[in-house]
């Protein structure tokens, strides 16, 4: 199954998303800082804020939730091992 790589940004501090992210995808996301997460999720940017409570004022509040299409930047080396990661698992 492919895998993408999502962006989940609250607008502001929200700890119902981030508990919701911890026990959904505790293997499959990683926090950049607070109010952003990046997520490894095999559907659409729908079905992950679906998934998260963020759908028609779910009960996890407001968030943007994208799909990346590329990446650069600058991070520390973890992050880029987990994102390196979890492309080469859904490529093989």
């Amino acid at each position: 199954m492919q895998m993408s790589i999502f962006v989940v940004l609250p607008a502001s501090p929200n700890p119902k998303l981030d508990s919701k992210i911890k026990e959904f995808f505790a293997q499959d996301s990683i926090q950049l800082s607070p109010n952003q997460w990046l997520i490894s999720f095999p559907d659409t940017v729908i079905a992950l804020s679906e998934r998260l409570g963020i759908t028609g004022g779910g009960t996890t509040g407001s968030a943007v939730v994208a799909q990346i299409g590329s990446y650069y930047g600058r991070a520390p080396q973890v992050v880029w091992d987990w994102i390196k990661t979890k492309l080469e698992s859904s490529n093989g």
